[in-house]
């Protein structure tokens, strides 16, 4: 298991590869500056914000991406949309983990209203091989969720 402190060096990690970006892709300086008046230290910063706000999106692009391709995969392998919430620290604070995982992985928000059509996420199926269009948590019968499968498939077997 993962300390704080290792969450911490490593999130710092990546805010200094996104400050990377923006001075070797967008031709930001780095600069020292104050981080408020009076205070009693410098920190590095880019001189063009804008190119921290491109760095920024373009790393934020790609985490969506991944976080996509790794939440398919997990789906692949048997893993459910509860467990993609656990991993992702979603509680029922504000919904169902699950339906918000999905929400979050899939639209790219939890802050959609419940709509007539919904995106999927598209993976393969680790029992059948079939490419599953997945269109979340929603209903109580998970083979409701999944189109794609092979008829004989097990996993879809299970889910009925």
């Amino acid at each position: 298991m993962t300390t704080e402190e290792d969450h911490r060096f490593h999130r710092g990690a990546i805010v200094d590869s996104i400050q990377r970006v923006a001075i070797e892709l967008f031709g930001a300086t780095s600069v020292e500056c104050e981080p408020f008046p009076q205070a009693s230290f410098w920190v590095r910063v880019v001189d063009d914000p804008l190119a921290g706000v491109r760095a920024a999106a373009l790393a934020l692009s790609v985490g969506r991406a991944r976080l996509y391709d790794f939440a398919c995969q997990a789906r692949s392998v048997g893993r459910t949309w509860q467990d993609i919430a656990d991993a992702l620290g979603i509680s029922d604070d504000h919904g169902i983990p699950a339906e918000l995982a999905f929400e979050l992985v899939v639209e790219g928000s939890t802050a959609h209203a419940r709509a007539a059509w919904r995106p999927t996420a598209g993976w393969p199926c680790g029992d059948c091989g079939r490419i599953v269009a997945d269109g979340g948590p929603y209903d109580a019968i998970p083979a409701n969720n999944e189109t794609g499968h092979d008829e004989a498939c097990p996993r879809l077997r299970r889910a009925r």
